[in-house]
């Protein structure tokens, strides 16, 4: 079943996602590419705040969507799935074709 829940893409992290950040908690869960897939397939769109056209390419194989370059900024909905996918080395300026990523749901908390 298709939720309307947003599943976000993005590969770093900035606290000026959030309004406001000072009522969080976020935790970062390592998840495997599988995981990260029936994410994809709960969530009812996938949206991508990845810039590099090489690092798009390769995350389209691992969530299996559709996914464009998006240079906007992201700002945290309600309900949102956000997961960070980071390289394990970096590679500033050049493209990647096999990269190794490492994928981290994003899980924020309101306190309480």
């Amino acid at each position: 079943m298709v939720s309307n829940q947003r599943l976000v893409i993005t590969n770093a992290f900035s606290i000026s996602m959030f309004k406001f950040p000072n009522s969080l908690t976020v935790t970062f869960r390592r998840i495997t590419p599988e995981e990260a897939r029936q994410l994809a397939t709960q969530a009812g769109e996938v949206i991508s705040y990845v810039r590099h056209q090489s690092t798009t390419e390769v995350l389209k194989r691992i969530f299996q969507v559709n996914i464009n370059v998006n240079a906007g900024v992201y700002e945290y909905a309600e309900g949102d799935i956000i997961i960070m996918a980071t390289l394990t080395s970096p590679a500033r300026g050049m493209e990647v074709e096999n990269p190794d990523i490492i994928l981290y749901q994003i899980i924020p908390q309101h306190l309480e």
